[in-house]
This record gives structure tokens, C-alpha cells and sequence, in this order.
């Protein structure tokens, strides 16, 4: 178990620095064996391997950053050995990215900006949604839509991925055991949909009254049409087509080449192409067996095989050619086959054009599961899995190369074309693509050989001396393999020691100038530092660029080496600004010192030319980024000179931690604290380091001592955001921190501290950390009512000092999309926040927060809680701006507490009712309250004929909408036509009633879950029935008159007298009338038959029997009687029944 220790009185250098040697080997075995061997946390570092990315033969970065909210989820997923999550790439530049019932949407962008990011909530399914399951697509150039399935077939539907609460969910029914394993977009609001064993559904979107409703249908392909398309009744009443999947195959892949009307399916063993015409018919061309034709040609080139196993893996497609790759397994030695078809022709045959056997050997396994792509034109093709893309070249496909990715918690997620580059999504590496050199080999195939040889030479110089990287030497080392390095000339803080430490010739000398004109100004020279300001401006650089060397040179000076210190100065030949030695004159020196550069760049006019940056993986004012540098020396002096007193081992052991593996260390006669002071810029990291020590500490220590340690960094982070927030409000008119443009104020608090071989979350994230496990540890293991009243009040100081960073970033947004999607999160992180205190009894501080930060939850909960609904008015005047009218019943409703907000407080309300108006189930309920049954019953009346789930449902709804018009007393004409219809539709459903159980049997279903049955489908209900009586069959009759009362359908005369006809004939079908072929007398016999008893009830009814009559020849004609209609005798008995009757 590891105890802190507090670090010893230093006397002398030589104590010193055993002392020091000793305590930072017990500190580093602390961390070498409690943190780095446990697997996960937010200091586990993940090492990258060079030749992954950067010097890599076939991929290189995108240059495309993820937004900061996919760092901070992978980030927490990889501390929690948590990895799930899928994403989908589309060919338009999205990303999909699917965690838990959220869907992040970002669009890829070449920028050092912020990346905006959507956050979607998913419908419910049983495991994540697939790849290739999600479609993000924009209509009339401006609104991006999206849509999404899960496994079990539930769709949503947002028709402005920017709104989420406009969604709209369906459901298709998907066979039992089977699942969704492909989602295609066809054309605008059309989708194709495949399942696992191959069944097909399509999904249209319309637009039906400014709503948006989503029409799904089976596809059957057996007869090369949609299943839907045919004769009404037949499908109808006498049954749907057949299935053509009827056995369980395994959907490989499916693809299309851009907008062809054909596509192509891999099911199984099998290849389909299907195409779709103007009308939306699916019609099936062709249907061959892969798996026949590459053991054939297989066997060409290995006659000698025996015994061969062939595993199909994915599909892709070209303007001519649809290629298949395999995995083919001889003799427990598996190798990648590639098949050609020919796609160029108007033929439909599915046939070899030609068939690869690559030189590659695979790695045998129980499950292969590879995907691969083929570039168009180009003799390329790479094949991928989790963690290697292998790429073949050239028209014989040689093998070229292969990047693994096998480092701590990386692995591919997501692979796609986009704008002609081949795009790949790594857990670590983030967005990569396939080096356009890689894609051109291919096209030169004698300059192909001597390139893989310098390649090979370059990987075996660069694998001897990885060991041996350091940050200073990227540039060198792109050169030296001849990469571009323009790149990381520019590249942020975030990749580097220093935001612009790789300037170009040019830019280091227009730095190197403005340092000598500063220098200047600080010995009183100001005419020469004009004059070097002049040239400066007007020769060397252009006012874009000197937003980058004003800051750079801040950051310059913020990390100023103190090398009048005689142990610095051994290790730099460079001459510090600053003449201190002490720690906290350094940092003195340094905030003077910087005060004075801004006071330079004000006099010489520099400041009105700075305009905007992309610092630190954001875009800002560089004005704002100067005064980050001036608020991070202020932390550092209260840390140095507050804080230490405080804890002084906490504060050792974050140091210590920080500072382990900066290179400064490698000399004696340095020691972590002159390390992390001299580092200004990053002081920013303890942050992290706290939450880190802490949470060893509460992991290792008894309870007691984690709760002084939880106690202490939660005041720590306090204190020094206070101070951050002090400093800026003060300073506010000398940096112009007015927010006027268009520019969102990303604070660094927000910003994660990445480096290329970790991830540090933001300190606001690290935050909303730190409450959390106050409340989950500190306040459930408190022995004193002491202590948790002092971690409640540092919580309260901390959280007051976090909404003060969402608010001020929220007052700078212009643009509504980027508002919202940030306050949601916001409104979020508040309500579980502030939940915390009234959980705890704290309600005053509860209510101080949510008053302040207008947190409508927790004002509406708390109302509740006190049962005080004159306060909640008070609060819905007070906010009514912030919508909170809507918050109040959305909250009641989720809630299901209704009886609190049909308070008579709120119903007299306009605001509240046109929001409970906007309910229909509740809207009643209100009418009711206020007497306005009428309306109620109208209400109701409109529910029960919409519900289409339960009949049971909707009978309910009839009835009360029956009683609410009846207590109305409204006795119009209005009045008795809807009491005529109310009482019509309860009798048809009667009808449902009187067989619910039979039905419920038969379907095995519950009978509350029995559905509102069209006319239509109840009479074919009826007359299938097993041991259907003849009281079935009249009412079967009767239904027919409710034929005209759906709207949606109608019938003619003709078609209802064959409904009768079809009646009739399962009436018949019901006996067997051959029994009577031999009796002397079998007319006294026929009243014994369902026939004859259907006909008797008919007439007792008051049926037109002659008009029955009428029908026999059809009843004769009828498909069903044909063994029946030849013989004369049956032909005698049928016409007997009717004159008995007559």
C-alpha cells in the first residue's frame, strides 16, 4: 500500500540531491507499479509506433482533427478498457460514430479549428447499432439529414440532424433470429435495407402535412417484384406471396458504384445483382454461386488440391469491374483470392473475368473478418481488418506493404472513400488516408520495385532508431524519408513543445526580430525598436502572420529558461530575459516581463493589427491567447506560494509526476520543480496530476487520508480556476475581452492537453470528474459531518466556478446550431451537478445554483419536492424566456407526475396549456379540468381512431370520448352524428372482442397487445378461423358493411359481392359433402351444414337471398371448390340448400 510521505527539509546541495535521487526512485516505482502495470486511467500512456503513421509506406495523416468531445469519449473509453463503439465514414465526408444510445455526427475538415460535433440519441436496441447502419445525407444543398437502424429494425429519422427532438421513429418486422446488417441510400427519402439472412426491406420517407412519415415494405425478390405489388385482395385475404429467403444465410456485403440503379449483394456463397427501376421496383437480374466458380479456378492453379475451404469476406466495386475477396483455406495454410467480375457490359451474367491467389500468407483463425477496397482505375487494393491494412499493387497485385496498429488500445473502426482519398479511423492515430504516392505505384510498374526497395531501407533505419525518438527531432526525421513538412511547421501546441517551434527560414527571423525589437524597447531604445518594427512589418512579414510570432514569442517568454541559474546554463547555450533564480522571483519576473510585452506591442501599434489564430487545436483571438499565457503565470505563482503550504506532498507528488519524462530530468543537477515552473505553458497539467495522485491514493490508503487528499484537490481545483477567472475579469479592458466578433471564446479550460503519446482531458472535464467522485466516495466514506460539510462547500465553490466557464463560452456563439449543441451538454452536466446537493439535503446551496445558472430541473424538482406549485409560477415568470413553461410539462410528464401539473396554478396558464396542447394523451385531461368536455371527447375521438396497437386501447378511447360527449350536453347536430359514430365504431369492435381469445391463442399474444384490426383483415380473421361456426361466417357477413367506414380504401359492389362469395365458400369448405353422395334422402341432411345453418342465420338477419342465389355460379367458379364443382351431386345439394330456404 502506498503512503504519502511529506518531502524533507533540503539543507545542503549534496543532501539534496540524495534526498531527491531517493525520493524520485520510491515516487517512480510507485507509478511504474501502480499505474502504468493497471491497464487504464487517464495517465496510462500509450506509446505510438512512428512507423505507423508519420513515416509510414502506405498511410499518412489526414490532417483532419477529431472535435474535442470524440477525444475526451475515446479517451474515457480507453481508461475504462471500454470499447464500445463503431463508427461509419460515408463517402461525403461524415463520420458516424455510435457510443452506447448516442450517435456523434462531425463533418471530416482539413483545419486547426474546433470541429463541431451533433450528439443524437439513439431508440433503444439490445446491442450497438452496426456499421454501415447509419446515413447522413444532405437535401436541396442545406439540410443534412440522417437516418439510422438498429439490429431489431427500429428506425429513427431526423430530418435535421441539428434538431434532434424533430425526430421520427418505425419499426419494420424483421423475421424472428435475424437482424439488420446493412443500411443503403438509394436516392433522396429512399433507403434499401438488409438483414443477416438476407431479407430486404425498403424505407421511404415522405412529407405528409409537414410531418415526416416513414413507409417501410418487405421486398420479395422471388418473382422479381416488391412483394407489395399485386392484386389488393388477394394479398389482403387470401395471403401474401412467399418468402424467397427462406433458409438462414450470412449477409456478407453490398455495394454500389455511386448512383447506378444496380446493385450488388454478397449473401452467404451467393452473388446477387439487383436493380431498381424509376417506380421503385426491385426486380432480381441474376443469382449466382461464388463459391463453385472460385474452387474452380482455384483448382486451375493448384491442380494438385485436395481439400479446400472457402471463407468470403467482403465486395467492392469499380466503374467496370465488382471484385470478391476470399479466404481461402488448404491444408490449414489460409491465403487472400481476389475474383473479377465484369460489371462493363449490359449482360447479366455473373461470371470470372479473372482470379488473383496473392502472395500474402494470412494468419490462420477461427473467424476471418476482413474488408478491403479496390481503387477505380488503378491496379490497387487494400485489404483490412482491426489492426493491419495490407496493400497489393500492380497488375499481378504484389504484395507492397502493411501498417499494423497493435499498440495499447488501438485498432481500425472505420474505413471509406471520401473526395478520391481512401480514409481509415484509428483509435490512436485518429483520421489517416493512403499516401498518394501508395496510390500511384501501381500506375508506373517499373519505378514500382525500386520505390518498395528505398521504402524497406527507410523502415529498417527507422525501426533502429525509434528507441531513440525524441519531439525535437519530427522534422528532421520527415525530412530524411522525404516527406513534406509544411505540415508540421504549423502544426499546435498540443503536437510539440512549443505552438510554432518548426517556423519556417523566414518566420524565424521575423521572430528573431521582434525579440530584438522587444530587448530594445526593455533598454529604453525605442527609436530602434521602431525602426526594427517598421522593417519587421513591411518586409519580412504580413500582418496574418504576426498574430503567430507575437505569440510565439509570449510562450517564449512564459517558458523562459532561467540560465542566469548556474545549473541551467550548463545545459543551454541561450541567454534568458530573466535574471532570477529563485522559483517564485522567476515567475515574478516572468508575469513583469510579459506585462511589459504587451505594454510593447500596445505602444508600437502591433496590437490593433493582431487579428485571429488556430492555437492549441482552436481557433481565437490572439489577443485571448496572450492572455491565457499571462493567467497560466498566475497559477504557477499561487501554486508555488498558496497552494504548497497547504499540501505539500500532494503538490510533490504531482510535480514528480508531471515532470517524469520531460527530457530536463536527464540532468543531475535539475530538479522537478525547476522543471514544471520553468514550463509555464503547460502548468495547465496538474490539474490532471492531481485527479491522478488522488484517485491512487483513495485506491491504496485508508479512508481517512483519500478524504484529506479528496478534500485538498477539490480546493485546489477550485482556487486556481477562481484565480483564472479573477485575473481575466480584471484584465478584461487591457486584453479587450468584450467577445464582439463572431469568434466562439474556447477557453484552454476547455481544451484537452494532448501530447502524440497521451491525451490529458480538459480541466473541465477533469472537473466534472473530480465532482463525481466526491460524491461517489468522499461523501458516502465521511466519518464526520466536518468533513462532508467541507467537501460539499469546496464542491459548491468548484461547480459555481465550472458553470462560470460554460456561461462565458455560451455568451460568445453566434451561430444557434454550435449554442444549442453546446448548451445541451451544458444543461446536462448543471442538472447532475446540482442534483448532488439536494440528494444530500443541501437545498439552499441547490437552489442558489440553479437560481443563478437557471437550472429549470432542478427549480421545477425542488418545487415539487416542497410540494409549492406558487413558486414554480413564480419561477415560470421569472424564466419564461428560457422556455421554461415547456421544461415544466416535459419534466411532469417523463416524470409521471401529473397530478402536480394539473394544479389549478397551472392550468389557468396560457402557457402551460398551448405546451399540454401540444400532447394530445394529456390535452384531455386538461379539457376535462376545465370542463371542456367537448373538446375532450374530440380529443379522444381522434386518439382512439389512430391507435392502431390494442384494440383494447382503443376501445378505451372511444368509450370515454362516448362519456365525455354525452356529459358535454352540447345537443347539436354535431352532438348526435358523433354519438351515431362513436357507437358504430364500438360495435365493430365487438367484433374484435367476441374472438380476442381464439385470436390470442392462435398468434400466441397477449390479448391487451391484439391489434385494431382493419374491416378487411377481420373478416379474413373470421372466416379462417379453426372450427369456424356458422355464427362466425353471418358475422364475417355483417363486417362487410364496415367496409365503407375506412376512409383509406374503397369498395365497389362487385368487390364486396366477392368478399360474400369467399364467405361462402369457406362455409362449405367447413363440411364434407361427399358423406351425403350416397344417402337415399340427402336433403334431409343438408340443415346439419355450416352452409345451410350460414344461409338460415342470413335470411333470419334479413339478407336478400335471391340476391345469394345470384352468386352460385360464382361459388361454383371459386378456385377452392373446383374437386367439388364436377360433380353433378354437390352441384344438386348446393342448389337444394338454397330453394329449402327460398
Amino acid at each position: 500500500m502506498f503512503t504519502p510521505k511529506r518531502a524533507s527539509v533540503l539543507t545542503t546541495p549534496n543532501s539534496a540531491r540524495v534526498t531527491r535521487s531517493q525520493s524520485l526512485k520510491t515516487t517512480n516505482e510507485f507509478f511504474n507499479s501502480s499505474i502504468s502495470a493497471s491497464g487504464g486511467g487517464a495517465h496510462n500512456r500509450i506509446s505510438l509506433t512512428m512507423s505507423s503513421i508519420y513515416n509510414d509506406a502506405i498511410l499518412e495523416s489526414f490532417k483532419a482533427p477529431l472535435p474535442i468531445k470524440i477525444k475526451e469519449l475515446i479517451f474515457n473509453l480507453k481508461s475504462q478498457n471500454s470499447f464500445q463503439l463503431n463508427a461509419t465514414i460515408l463517402s461525403n465526408g461524415h463520420i458516424c460514430l455510435v457510443n452506447d444510445r448516442k450517435l456523434y455526427i462531425w463533418k471530416l475538415k482539413k483545419t486547426f479549428k474546433n470541429i463541431q460535433c451533433n450528439e443524437l440519441s439513439l431508440p433503444f436496441s439490445r446491442s450497438l447499432i452496426k456499421q454501415n447502419c447509419v446515413s447522413v445525407e444532405c437535401h436541396n444543398n442545406k439540410e443534412y439529414v440522417g437516418l439510422c437502424v438498429t439490429v431489431e429494425g427500429s428506425i429513427r429519422y431526423w430530418p435535421s440532424i441539428f434538431n434532434e427532438y424533430l425526430c421520427v421513429d418505425e419499426k419494420i418486422d424483421i423475421p424472428q433470429n435475424d437482424e439488420v446488417a446493412h443500411l443503403m441510400h438509394i436516392y433522396e427519402n429512399f433507403y434499401f435495407i438488409i438483414t443477416a439472412n438476407g431479407n430486404y426491406f425498403s424505407v421511404h420517407i415522405e412529407n405528409s402535412e409537414g410531418k415526416c412519415v416513414i413507409s417501410s415494405k418487405k421486398i420479395d425478390l422471388s418473382s422479381s417484384l416488391l412483394s407489395s405489388v399485386g392484386r389488393r385482395m388477394t394479398s389482403l385475404i387470401f395471403g401474401g406471396g412467399q418468402n424467397l429467403n427462406k433458409n438462414s444465410q450470412s449477409f456478407k456485403s453490398a455495394v454500389r458504384y455511386k448512383s447506378s440503379p444496380e446493385l450488388f449483394v454478397l449473401v452467404d456463397k451467393s452473388l446477387q445483382k439487383i436493380k431498381i427501376n424509376n417506380e421503385n421496383i426491385f426486380s432480381m437480374l441474376n443469382q449466382a454461386s461464388m463459391d463453385k466458380l472460385f474452387y474452380e479456378e482455384y483448382l486451375d492453379q493448384n491442380p494438385d488440391s485436395t481439400r479446400v475451404a472457402i471463407n468470403f469476406q467482403d465486395c467492392s466495386i469499380t466503374k467496370n469491374s465488382l471484385y470478391i475477396l476470399a479466404v481461402v483455406v488448404e491444408d490449414e495454410s489460409p491465403v487472400f483470392c481476389i475474383g473479377e467480375v465484369d460489371t462493363s457490359t449490359s449482360s447479366n451474367d455473373l461470371k470470372l473475368k479473372s482470379f488473383h491467389i496473392l502472395s500474402y500468407r494470412v494468419s490462420q483463425s477461427d473467424s476471418y473478418n476482413y474488408k478491403f477496397f479496390a481503387m477505380d482505375n488503378q491496379h490497387a487494393f487494400y485489404i483490412y481488418n482491426q489492426n493491419s491494412i495490407i496493400s497489393f499493387t500492380g497488375p499481378t497485385l504484389e504484395f507492397t506493404g502493411e501498417s499494423k496498429f497493435n499498440t495499447l488500445g488501438d485498432r481500425i473502426i472505420a474505413s471509406n472513400f471520401c473526395d478520391n482519398d481512401l480514409i481509415f479511423f484509428s483509435l490512436n492515430h485518429e483520421i489517416l488516408k493512403v499516401k498518394d504516392n501508395s496510390l500511384r505505384l501501381s500506375i508506373d510498374e517499373e519505378s514500382f520495385a525500386g520505390t518498395k526497395a528505398d521504402q524497406s531501407l527507410e523502415f529498417s533505419h527507422l525501426k533502429s532508431n525509434v528507441s531513440n525518438y525524441r519531439l525535437n527531432d519530427l522534422n528532421s526525421s520527415v525530412q530524411s524519408i522525404g516527406e513534406n513538412t509544411s505540415y508540421y511547421s504549423g502544426m499546435p501546441r498540443h503536437t510539440f513543445d512549443f505552438t510554432f517551434s518548426n517556423l519556417a527560414t523566414s518566420e524565424q527571423l521575423a521572430l528573431n526580430k521582434l525579440k530584438e525589437a522587444f530587448q530594445c524597447y526593455l533598454k529604453k531604445e525605442e527609436r530602434e525598436s521602431q525602426n526594427l518594427i517598421d522593417e519587421l512589418v513591411t518586409v519580412d512579414l504580413a500582418d496574418r502572420k504576426l498574430d503567430f510570432i507575437c505569440v510565439e514569442l509570449s510562450e517564449k517568454l512564459i517558458d523562459d529558461v532561467p540560465t542566469n541559474d548556474p545549473r541551467w546554463a550548463e545545459l543551454t547555450k541561450a541567454k534568458s530575459m530573466n535574471t532570477n533564480i529563485i522559483i517564485s522571483n522567476q515567475l515574478k519576473g516572468k508575469i513583469r516581463l510579459h506585462d511589459y510585452f504587451i505594454a510593447f506591442l500596445k505602444k508600437f501599434h502591433l496590437w490593433d493589427k493582431l487579428s485571429t489564430l488556430e492555437y492549441n487545436g482552436r481557433e481565437i483571438r490572439s489577443k485571448f491567447a496572450l492572455q491565457e499565457h499571462a493567467e497560466k503565470l498566475q497559477l504557477a505563482l499561487v501554486i508555488r506560494e498558496q497552494l504548497y503550504t497547504r499540501n505539500q506532498e500532494l503538490i510533490d507528488l504531482a510535480i514528480q509526476y508531471i515532470t517524469k519524462n520531460r527530457e530536463d530530468l536527464n540532468s543531475k543537477l535539475i530538479y522537478p520543480h525547476d522543471v514544471f515552473y520553468r514550463r509555464v505553458s503547460k502548468i495547465d497539467e496538474i490539474f490532471n496530476a492531481f485527479f491522478v495522485i488522488e484517485s491512487e491514493v483513495i485506491k491504496n490508503n485508508s479512508s481517512e487520508q483519500a478524504i484529506n487528499y479528496l478534500i485538498d484537490t477539490t480546493f485546489f481545483f477550485a482556487k486556481l480556476l477562481k484565480t483564472s477567472q479573477n485575473y481575466c475579469e480584471e484584465k478584461k479592458k487591457l486584453y479587450e475581452n468584450f467577445h464582439e466578433d463572431s469568434i466562439e471564446f474556447i477557453k484552454w479550460t476547455f481544451t484537452p492537453v494532448s501530447e502524440i503519446t497521451s491525451a490529458i482531458p480538459s480541466v473541465i472535464n477533469l472537473s466534472v470528474k473530480q465532482h463525481k467522485l466526491c460524491n461517489e466516495f468522499g461523501l458516502s466514506n465521511c466519518s464526520t459531518l466536518e468533513k462532508k460539510t467541507e467537501i460539499l462547500q469546496n464542491l459548491f465553490e468548484l461547480d459555481s466556478l465550472l458553470f462560470e466557464e460554460y456561461e462565458t463560452r455560451l455568451d460568445s456563439i453566434d451561430d444557434e446550431t454550435s449554442y444549442m449543441n453546446l448548451k445541451v451538454t451544458y444543461d446536462s452536466i448543471k442538472t447532475k451537478l446540482i442534483q448532488v446537493y439536494i440528494k444530500n439535503k443541501q437545498i439552499d446551496n441547490a437552489l442558489r445554483l440553479a437560481e443563478q445558472y437557471i437550472d429549470l430541473s432542478t427549480l421545477t424538482t425542488i418545487c415539487e419536492m416542497k410540494n409549492d406549485p406558487d413558486q414554480l409560477v413564480v419561477y415560470l415568470e421569472k424564466f419564461s424566456n428560457s422556455k421554461m413553461a415547456e421544461h415544466v410539462v416535459r419534466y411532469f410528464i417523463e416524470k409521471s407526475r401529473l397530478n402536480f401539473l394539473f394544479k389549478s396554478q397551472f392550468l389557468k396558464r396560457t402557457d402551460i396549456s398551448s405546451c399540454v396542447d401540444k400532447y394530445p394523451y394529456l390535452s384531455w385531461i386538461k379539457d376535462f379540468k376545465n370542463n371542456s368536455f367537448f373538446q375532450a371527447s374530440e380529443t379522444l375521438h381522434n386518439l382512439g381512431i389512430n391507435e392502431s396497437d390494442s384494440f383494447m386501447k382503443q376501445r378505451s378511447l372511444v368509450s370515454m370520448s362516448k362519456l365525455s360527449l354525452i356529459a358535454s350536453n352540447s345537443f347539436t347536430s354535431d352532438f348526435n352524428q358523433r354519438l351515431e359514430a362513436l357507437n358504430r365504431y364500438l360495435k365493430y369492435l365487438n367484433y374484435i372482442e367476441s374472438i380476442a381469445e381464439k385470436i390470442s391463442d392462435m398468434n400466441a399474444l397477449p390479448v391487451e397487445q391484439i391489434p385494431a384490426y382493419k374491416p378487411e383483415k377481420l373478416i379474413e380473421i373470421y372466416i379462417n378461423l379453426e372450427d369456424a361456426s356458422e355464427t362466425e361466417f353471418k358475422k364475417a357477413f355483417e363486417l362487410i358493411d364496415f367496409l365503407s367506414d375506412d376512409q383509406s380504401t374503397s369498395y365497389t359492389e362487385g368487390q364486396k359481392e366477392q368478399i360474400k362469395v369467399e364467405i361462402l365458400v369457406r362455409s362449405i369448405l367447413a363440411d364434407n359433402w361427399e358423406q351425403f353422395y350416397d344417402l337415399n334422402y340427402p336433403e334431409s341432411r343438408l340443415n346439419q351444414t355450416k352452409f345451410f345453418k350460414t344461409l338460415y342465420l342470413l335470411k333470419i338477419k334479413g339478407e336478400n337471398l335471391d340476391r345469394l342465389i345470384t352468386l352460385q355460379e360464382n361459388i361454383l367458379n371459386h378456385e377452392l371448390l373446383e374437386h367439388l364443382a364436377q360433380s353433378t351431386k354437390f352441384m344438386y345439394l348446393l342448389q337444394a340448400c338454397f330453394e329449402m330456404l327460398a
